[in-house]
């Protein structure tokens, strides 16, 4: 049990006031005590969301990765070296953007 008094600021009678307890203190205001509470689970979860983002960052590189050395091996073997070479340009041209975008995806959220 606990000891607590109640000293009210308002006058006028009032009926059965409503007391709820919780454990420690609550320093907001009762109507963004939910908003507070659920602001502070966030936070608690912030280590996991981070390293998710980078697990996936990490994976979205290694497939764009994976998908330019299957595209190279495919032209390397059709088409000899020369004549496939501005055809490497211009994909290494359009990879190198999603590479970026894919590894530096954490930073560019922040940012």
């Amino acid at each position: 049990w606990r000891k607590v008094k109640l000293t009210f600021k308002f006058g006028g009678e009032f009926e059965a006031p409503v007391i709820i307890v919780r454990r420690g203190s609550i320093k907001t205001q009762e109507e963004d005590w939910p908003l507070t509470e659920f602001m502070r689970e966030l936070d608690e979860i912030q280590p996991l969301r981070d390293h998710s983002m980078s697990y996936m960052t990490h994976g979205i590189f290694n497939l764009l990765m994976a998908a330019f050395i299957c595209h190279l091996g495919r032209v390397l073997t059709d088409r000899p070296w020369p004549t496939c070479a501005s055809e490497l340009v211009f994909l290494s041209v359009a990879l190198l953007p999603a590479m970026i975008i894919a590894f530096r995806t954490d930073w560019i959220l922040r940012h």
